[in-house]
């Protein structure tokens, strides 16, 4: 609950434009970095979940000062990569996501995050708020807004083209619980009016689907390794297939594995992503 309140409390004021004057310089930043990335250390070793909880709010505070900072987008954050903190830029330019997660002792993953972002000539940052889960019973069919985000370490990100506007395809790890763990493909769109949005209409699971999702889930045992990722050569997104651990076993997320075949997604001439079952013939890594 505490943490929560934190983090509604931040939230309130997490719009912000980076337009004052920098007089701190790259130093500061690489002093506060310093400081941080034990810290991040934290989220997984520390020895009880009040430590764990602790150093969460610190980074999530002090790293949301840092990058209201003027110029703070030009800092690579190189240090907190190393630790435990997700840093992504986009291809074009327009945004840099930050994520990472908390591991409490019973198994449960909580997330943070930040997205940095440009409308016209303005840098803006929004704070990232862990809720949907709770709050939403399906995801795939649910758009979110920052108070409401998934919540996941996101470790890929592609900006893609549709309807005249450029989105930004998300690939995820969620650690989810002691049961199961998933991995979403995601969509964030930078909405000049009401901030950044999670969710886009895009996902057909066949052509001809007129009920798209608007983020496409993968959950599967916690001790299964799910292959989730994005291959620039042929534009698909290639993901496990998963089928029940056992012949007898329930038909549910917590006894699913990958099969070691794999399903892709790919793009029609209306710029949906479309799944298709059984990819063959495919060299991870080339594309081919």
């Amino acid at each position: 609950m505490i943490i929560r309140m934190f983090l509604l409390c931040f939230l309130a004021g997490a719009a912000i434009p980076l337009s004052a004057q920098d007089t701190a310089g790259f130093d500061h930043f690489r002093r506060q970095e310093q400081l941080l990335s034990p810290l991040s250390r934290q989220f997984v070793s520390g020895k009880t979940d009040a430590q764990r909880r602790s150093a969460a709010q610190e980074v999530y505070r002090s790293l949301g000062d840092l990058l209201s900072m003027p110029h703070s987008w030009n800092y690579p954050f190189d240090t907190l990569k190393q630790a435990a903190v997700s840093v992504l830029k986009s291809a074009d330019g327009m945004c840099r996501l930050f994520s990472w997660n908390l591991i409490l002792k019973d198994g449960r993953h909580l997330y943070f995050g930040y997205v940095q972002y440009r409308i016209k000539k303005e840098w803006k940052l929004e704070a990232l708020l862990d809720t949907a889960r709770n709050t939403i019973p399906d995801i795939s069919y649910a758009e979110t807004d920052a108070s409401r985000w998934p919540g996941a370490l996101y470790y890929a990100i592609e900006p893609f083209r549709f309807k005249k506007r450029t989105y930004y395809l998300l690939l995820g790890y969620d650690g989810a619980d002691r049961r199961t763990n998933r991995k979403l493909i995601d969509v964030l769109n930078l909405n000049q009016g009401e901030g950044v949005l999670f969710g886009l209409p895009v996902f057909r699971r066949q052509e001809g689907d007129y009920e798209p999702r608007l983020r496409w889930v993968i959950e599967a045992a916690d001790q299964a390794i799910i292959s989730l990722r994005y291959e620039p050569y042929r534009h698909i997104i290639v993901l496990s297939e998963l089928t029940k651990a056992f012949e007898d076993s329930p038909d549910e997320p917590s006894y699913k594995v990958p099969s070691g075949d794999y399903h892709y997604f790919s793009r029609d001439n209306k710029g949906y992503w479309v799944f298709h079952p059984l990819l063959t013939d495919f060299n991870f890594g080339k594309g081919r």
